[in-house]
């Protein structure tokens, strides 16, 4: 009896478990529209069942595109829980206020915040629970369609790729705390000017940290190999050509850490 119990109980948590993740799924650029001369491609793989990395686009407004990747430390509920509560406040929808201030006259918009705003406003909001030590990292920008200028600030991140049209990747420096982890981070907005046929690789940690059977890590050097031989691919399966050279990578490994990737390419 007490194993019939047992076995419902497990049931009953897998079920929940998975209505969780398909929340989740739901709240993933699926059908975004690109326009403008803009397209993005995407990819989240999960290490569990929930993941505590999520990523998203969306238009500001008729010519500004906001983007982001975040990975919240941790696995499972708690991390995930606090994905989804990112992911609320940072889309213009449900939390459009939280992404716009008078700060964003820079962005040729007095209503769009500049993204060191919007991780300014994150860190006041999501201070670290000394409890949980529950903390994330978040690379966030705005990509505006007319100037081809992409602004964007991160906290803790890894450094985000760009490839340049006929070029080869190249390795953007970021900088800044983790969200949470001090009270006064002061980050700043860098920016790049980008030109036709050029794409951005926004990516979390768990891209460069899957390990082969040996335990050696994939790597950033072996990242932009993988986006170098692929760039001549079209954007979508190019994507899928990097991200199999990193599953080949581990040879079937299980996934440490949640894989997720973000592109943006100007046409």
């Amino acid at each position: 009896m007490a194993k019939d119990e047992l076995q419902k109980t497990n049931e009953e948590m897998k079920r929940a478990l998975e209505s969780a993740a398909a929340v989740q799924t739901a709240l993933l650029p699926h059908g975004f529209h690109g326009g403008n001369g803009i397209r993005i491609a995407w990819r989240l793989k999960a290490c569990a069942t929930l993941a505590g990395d999520i990523l998203n686009a969306f238009w500001l407004d008729d010519k500004h595109l906001g983007c982001y990747v975040l990975d919240v430390m941790g696995h499972g509920v708690p991390a995930a829980l606090l994905s989804v509560t990112l992911s609320h406040f940072l889309s213009p929808r449900s939390r459009g206020p939280f992404l716009l201030g008078p700060e964003g006259g820079r962005e040729g918009s007095a209503e769009i915040l500049s993204p060191a705003g919007v991780g300014e406003r994150l860190n006041q909001q999501f201070p670290l629970d000394l409890e949980t030590s529950q903390f994330f990292t978040i690379l966030y920008g705005v990509l505006n369609a007319e100037t081809k200028v992409f602004r964007y600030f991160s906290a803790g991140h890894p450094p985000m790729i760009h490839v340049p049209c006929g070029g080869g990747p190249a390795v953007l420096p970021t900088a800044g705390f983790p969200v949470g982890v001090v009270d006064n981070p002061e980050y700043e907005d860098r920016e790049i000017q980008l030109r036709s046929g050029d794409r951005l690789f926004i990516y979390s940690d768990g891209v460069t940290e899957v390990q082969d059977p040996n335990g050696e890590q994939f790597g950033i050097d072996r990242l932009c190999a993988a986006i170098r031989l692929a760039v001549a691919m079209p954007l979508e399966e190019g994507l899928d050509a990097a991200l199999d050279w990193i599953g080949s990578w581990s040879d079937g490994e299980a996934l440490q850490d949640d894989v997720s990737v973000l592109v943006v390419e100007v046409e």
